[in-house]
């Protein structure tokens, strides 16, 4: 009786651990920590999931709608895809991923909204777009998230850098063994502030060749606050 209860002990301590593993994976599969991006100073996917040779797994990720050169304060349509290269198709089960968007200096750059189906927003200085739910290949070649970002009025180089990993999971027993990380960066250049010049008033000179002429003009700056007015006169 006693060697019976023991075992019956042990499997209990088993089956705790088997539920507490699979409440672990779950919640990364639909909620991922911050800072696994590949971002300068932070880790991937590869922290949680553990790569291997689980058979021919293999892909990619991308962004499109990130312009080589971004208008300042415009928002741009984003759709990240995680693509299945894996040989046969149906050897990767699901995928994941983050996005964070960061400036010259690695600070957040820009402001997420409207995550797409699947997807959601989290974090602060830094603001992540992640999974919110692992998307399931179903045999096919890729999945796609989407969400907007609008760009910031300005950022220090002049340069905006999107830094996502992605993980692509096998067809095989819901762990996190076994499992395919994909990294990639992209690049924009802001542009330069544009300048416009409006006349607010002005006054001819008196006279053919005289000095008490007038213009009075009011720059401003797309993305900042209007400037002073300035005052030029005749001399």
């Amino acid at each position: 009786f006693r060697i019976k209860y023991k075992v019956f002990m042990s499997n209990q301590k088993l089956a705790v651990y088997g539920l507490f593993l699979s409440l672990f994976l779950l919640a990364y599969s639909s909620n991922p920590p911050n800072g696994l991006t590949g971002a300068p100073g932070e880790g991937t996917c590869a922290n949680c999931h553990i790569q291997g040779s689980s058979g021919g797994l293999g892909g990619s990720i991308s962004i499109s709608g990130l312009p080589g050169t971004i208008t300042p304060n415009a928002t741009y349509p984003l759709v990240i895809t995680v693509f299945n290269n894996s040989v046969p198709l149906s050897s990767a089960d699901r995928a994941g991923f983050e996005v964070v968007a960061l400036d010259g200096n690695n600070s957040n750059a820009g402001t997420f909204s409207s995550p797409g189906a699947g997807s959601t927003l989290n974090g602060s200085p830094k603001n992540y777009w992640k999974h919110s739910m692992a998307k399931s290949f179903g045999g096919g070649g890729s999945v796609t998230w989407t969400v907007n970002w609008k760009a910031p009025a300005s950022a220090p180089g002049n340069v905006i850098n999107m830094y996502y990993a992605g993980i692509i999971a096998d067809n095989g027993n819901n762990t996190n063994n076994n499992d395919y990380l994909v990294t990639n960066s992209s690049t924009g250049s802001i542009m330069g502030a544009t300048i416009t010049i409006a006349v607010t008033s002005k006054k001819n000179p008196s006279c053919n060749g005289g000095n008490d002429g007038m213009i009075t003009v009011a720059p401003s700056e797309i993305g900042r606050a209007s400037c002073r007015e300035r005052v030029f006169r005749a001399v």
